[in-house]
């Protein structure tokens, strides 16, 4: 890892899938993304079934306080235990180029590690990283 002390900014180790894995099915949208639509989670994962996915990997909000919630939690770990060691992931250093459009509007940025300790969620923030949208509390 390359470190940025002053930026709060390091250059990471990567995990990214293997090429055999489809990309379709493997990225799936922020997990706090439709927390009131529960079916558009089911119909994610029944698109992506048991093939391997982030899906796999994270917890969607809309499940918080679930009865299955522990039971989640317990294949999420087992998930990314079974990722790392089939070989399905392969550790790259890098940061990662995230370009989207939304509306008409393209936003573009890198994925890296931060240093918390340099981040500053409050509205109003000057420091180098923080929140470019409310955080709730």
């Amino acid at each position: 890892m390359i470190n940025y002390p002053n930026l709060g900014v390091q250059i990471p180790e990567i995990q990214l899938p293997v090429s055999s894995v489809d990309l379709q099915k493997w990225s799936v949208i922020a997990c706090d993304q439709f927390t009131s639509q529960p079916e558009y989670w089911k119909e994610v994962a029944d698109f992506v079934g048991t093939e391997p996915s982030t899906l796999h990997l994270v917890f969607p909000e809309v499940f918080l306080g679930k009865e299955d919630e522990s039971s989640r939690i317990k294949n999420i770990h087992a998930n990314m235990q079974h990722y790392l060691e089939t070989g399905l992931l392969q550790p790259h250093d890098g940061m990662i180029y995230v370009e989207r459009t939304v509306s008409g509007k393209t936003r573009r940025g890198l994925m890296l590690a931060l240093d918390l300790e340099k981040y500053d969620f409050n509205a109003g923030s000057t420091t180098l990283i923080r929140a470019t949208e409310g955080t709730i509390l």
